[in-house]
């Protein structure tokens, strides 16, 4: 009997475990139950770690740019600073101020109709043919204006807002001259409000022999140059001086606005002869006020066996050659030649 009920205890735990374990494994077997199967997942994790490296790549370049642009803080101020001047500074000071004149050649671009643009050369009266609407006056206009002119007459009939720009492409109308001493002397068109600095740097800049003042000569009573004036030539009234020196420092008060017709005269520099007892003795240009020393400065300064209180002057007086004792702080003039004598010991 204690067997029989031995055997039926066995049998019913047997049976009851394996009810019990059939859904425990169901339940491990369902996707959000695993437990060492979703720790793999954790690969996943790198996917979102991949990711990561194109965020380092991105912040990248804004790491090397710290080391060049220090002081320039915000890289968006020095991009808009120079995009500033290149569409502020060229559009009123070259296109917008310059006055149209006969011969100059004109580029307009009409953009809703690009059959209407082209090149056209403005006739001596100061008109030119323009399609449909037949001449146009542009002589004595500046290009903002000819622009309203050529869009009113567009729209009378033929466009009902056209966009259209008018550039000058050569500028034949005004001139100016540049002569003296210069690389490339010679005739040069007016362009835009042009500037002494720019004409010069046209003319290919000065010569050595160059004098450190430039003479702008207007013409008198504003009539039109058929050619150079000489300062000689025109009244003083008429004559601006430049320094050319303080002009290559950066002084923009020396920085002449050109007219039609205006000469730009750069003279020879006057000069002093500096010999005897100096390391580079020869021809020197020299200024309104330069002193002995300053002259002995510029031929390298004098020897160890020059005498510094003995230095002799020869100057043209009276048309006639004399000689002249000297001191260190004593002005020169033109023509004077310098002698620095040897020391007696």
């Amino acid at each position: 009997m204690i067997l029989v009920l031995s055997l039926l205890t066995y049998v019913a735990v047997g049976a009851w475990s394996e009810l019990a374990i059939e859904p425990l494994q169901a339940k491990l077997q369902q996707p959000g139950a695993p437990q060492p199967e979703p720790s793999q997942p954790t690969p996943s994790a790198p996917p979102p770690a991949e990711p990561s490296p194109p965020q380092p790549s991105w912040p990248q370049p804004s790491q090397p740019a710290p080391s060049p642009l220090p002081g320039q803080a915000e890289p968006s101020q020095p991009a808009p600073g120079p995009a500033q001047q290149a569409v502020v500074g060229p559009t009123p000071s070259l296109p917008v101020g310059y006055t149209i004149g006969a011969s100059d050649v004109l580029a307009i671009t009409v953009w809703d109709q690009a059959d209407l643009g082209g090149r056209f050369v403005v006739d001596g009266d100061g008109t030119f043919m323009f399609p449909y609407i037949g001449r146009v006056k542009a002589g004595g206009l500046r290009l903002q204006e000819l622009e309203t002119e050529l869009k009113r007459r567009l729209k009378e009939g033929y466009f009902k807002d056209p966009q259209l720009t008018v550039v000058v492409e050569q500028y034949q109308s005004q001139r100016l001259y540049i002569v003296g001493e210069v690389r490339n002397p010679g005739t040069y068109p007016l362009t835009g409000n042009m500037t002494l600095i720019e004409a010069v740097a046209r003319a290919g800049s000065t010569l050595p022999t160059a004098s450190y003042e430039a003479l702008v000569v207007r013409n008198p009573n504003g009539k039109k140059a058929e050619g150079p004036v000489l300062p000689d030539e025109a009244g003083g009234g008429n004559v601006v001086r430049v320094n050319l020196k303080a002009l290559q420092s950066g002084a923009p008060d020396e920085n002449v606005q050109l007219r039609n017709g205006d000469t730009i005269f750069v003279p020879r520099a006057e000069t002093v002869y500096v010999f005897g007892q100096v390391n580079s003795p020869g021809s020197y240009a020299i200024t309104q006020g330069t002193t002995v020393l300053q002259a002995l400065s510029l031929a390298g300064g004098v020897t160890d066996r020059g005498a510094t209180g003995r230095i002799k002057i020869m100057r043209i007086v009276d048309g006639e050659e004399a000689e002249v004792s000297a001191e260190l702080t004593d002005a020169v003039q033109a023509g004077d030649t310098i002698i620095v004598p040897e020391r007696f010991f």
